[in-house]
């Protein structure tokens, strides 16, 4: 073949390789957005080995399932304790049901609610001093019950069915929050009065286009002080949906939760019209230009790779260096307990600790000798396997059982009285920790807690109180002070997430066991849910040519709170403590 013959011959081949190889690879877009550019998928896996080879070798392989975003149906009836600080779990409610049921409190026939079921936490100093794997301690719950008129404070305790009275019945101020059942018979309760029925009609109203509403408790005059009162306040619901822009201006009513009557019917606002329902309602199949409006794309925000935190036996949640216990509570929404962060400077810290203890124990014989009896004990176990996969570690605890069988003498001071020898108490030789210093073949002795590199940040938090006071002192509005968290309750309000419009894809769900009035429990499905969010804040995107800046991640625990015509989103993130309300 002629030498131009051969390159014309070689460039044509090399032109059809190139176009077979294009119209291979990158004609077909994947099927779907959530189908990324992933190594472990065979279809990619031709052009994989040379991306890794030029780009990173090290990368984390991408799952081949990416997490559906449709939350796991969680079976509570299986549910069990893990943590001293864990909610009281759906047979624990039903347990604490039947008890009370034949406790002379609730044995007659007056009326009676639970308004509050949540576990009596154990006292902070045992909390803080189990680990994981020790028996919890006893499982309590704390009742706050309403019989006739009085309020009682109760705690169950769950292994005996012993059922203690704290305070019975409570003389403070104050009352427990509305049940949904208490809410649910005020709204219907105006609908039996004469007087309000009157009302209605006499304007030209039609008593089915009328809906109201309990405002929360409060009080209202010295004669009343004893009475569990609130306002009831409706609204007309003719032309629209959003029936809270026709408020029936100056019609309001005072109601006794106990006795389930209207008290009185007060009408100051018969010359306030009420508004009209035009462009009123705000949903988006009810906006009039709607075939004008370009219909937007969804948004997702992917970790092909998973998540980065773990949540572990449902509550214990560890992200970064942070590590914390994460329950939903009726009242408050959600609560956060035993935030500790693992400090690379506690580290330090801890070493530089070890090493002091380890000059101490070379310069005192004493000691030196009980460690050497010691040190002979741990290596003839060694040989027999007690310690297989624990010798390599910086600390090795005694509260592990295979110390319970080792002999030590007494103590006096920090060395062992002569010629004594005896069994040590398993309580005692649990706050007794043995570290191995790696490469000087000695054992160090700590008296108390073993030495952790974790710092306690903060032991409980949660929103305490949600103040709402509208400062205006006319009739139909000078009552409206609420407090969202202690008369109704965060909980009890929240509504359920809905994943990829709530919550991101890859976010944890967890529900709420609640219970009901009656005691019944009942599940308050995706309450709350966990995910990570970039930062979006400038401040995190400033720079100092040409020094860029410090990327950011927020970790949030995110759930709604729906009262009535008040959306409440909180959001708890990583860069403070601190809640964000919206």
């Amino acid at each position: 073949m002629e030498p131009k013959s051969f390159r014309l011959f070689l460039l044509t081949t090399t032109a059809c390789f190139i176009l077979i190889f294009t119209s291979t690879n990158f004609t077909h877009a994947p099927s779907s957005m959530t189908r990324i550019f992933d190594c472990t998928n065979s279809s990619f896996s031709h052009l994989c080995s040379t991306r890794n080879f030029l780009f990173n070798k090290h990368i984390r392989p991408i799952p081949k399932n990416n997490p559906k975003p449709n939350p796991k149906n969680h079976d509570h009836l299986s549910d069990t304790p893990k943590h001293p600080l864990d909610p009281l779990t759906l047979v624990e409610i039903q347990k604490v049901r039947s008890t009370l049921s034949s406790h002379a409190l609730f044995a007659s026939r007056a009326p009676h609610a639970l308004h509050s079921v949540v576990l009596e936490e154990p006292d902070k100093n045992l909390v803080r001093q189990w680990e994981k794997g020790n028996a919890l301690p006893p499982r309590k719950a704390s009742v706050i019950a309403r019989v006739v008129s009085d309020s009682h404070v109760l705690t169950v305790d769950l292994s005996t069915g012993h059922v203690d009275i704290v305070d019975s019945p409570v003389r403070v101020l104050g009352f427990p929050v509305m049940t949904v059942e208490e809410m649910s018979d005020a709204t219907w309760a105006p609908f039996s009065n004469t007087e309000f029925n009157r009302t209605i009609i006499s304007p030209g109203l039609n008593l089915t286009d009328v809906i109201c509403f309990p405002i929360s408790s409060g009080w209202y005059g010295n004669k009343e002080e004893t009475s569990r009162l609130i306002k009831i306040q409706c609204y007309l619901t003719q032309g629209t949906a959003n029936f809270y822009m026709q408020p029936i201006e100056g019609l309001t009513l005072l109601y006794d939760l106990d006795t389930k009557q209207i008290l009185e019917v007060s009408d100051t606002g018969r010359a306030i019209p009420i508004p009209s329902p035009n462009n009123t309602d705000y949903r988006f199949a009810s906006v009039p230009t709607l075939d004008k409006i370009r219909i937007l794309n969804p948004i997702s925000m992917e970790q092909p790779r998973g998540p980065s935190f773990v949540i572990e036996d449902n509550h214990l949640v560890k992200w970064a260096n942070w590590e914390f216990h994460l329950k939903p509570d009726p009242r408050a929404g959600l609560i956060i307990s035993r935030v500790r962060f693992h400090d690379p400077d506690t580290q330090e810290t801890t070493k530089r600790k070890q090493r002091h203890t380890e000059r101490k124990n070379r310069r005192n014989t004493e000691d030196h000798q009980f460690v050497g009896k010691l040190l002979g004990i741990y290596r003839g176990r060694t040989s027999s396997g007690y310690f297989d996969g624990l010798s390599d570690g910086p600390i090795l605890g005694s509260s592990d059982e295979i110390f319970l069988g080792i002999f030590i003498g007494k103590f006096r001071g920090t060395g062992p009285s002569e010629n004594s020898e005896e069994r040590v108490p398993q309580n005692i030789l649990r706050n007794m920790f043995l570290g191995i210093f790696r490469g000087t073949g000695s054992l160090g002795i700590f008296r108390g807690r073993c030495p952790s590199w974790t710092r306690d940040v903060m032991y409980k938090g949660f929103v305490s109180e949600l103040f709402v006071p509208y400062m205006d002192p006319s009739e139909a509005w000078y009552f409206k002070t609420y407090m969202d968290a202690g008369e109704y309750g965060f909980g009890l309000q929240a509504m359920p997430l809905e994943p990829l419009n709530d919550c991101p894809r890859n976010a944890v769900y967890m529900d709420g066991i609640f219970a009901a009035a009656d005691g019944t429990p009942y599940v308050r499905e995706n309450m709350i849910c966990v995910f990570e969010s970039y930062a979006g804040d400038i401040a995190w995107r400033h720079s100092e040519n040409p020094v860029t800046g410090l990327p950011v991640r927020f970790f949030v625990l995110l759930y709604f709170i729906l009262l009535l015509h008040e959306s409440i989103s909180v959001t708890l993130d990583s860069s403070s403590i601190f809640t964000t309300l919206s």
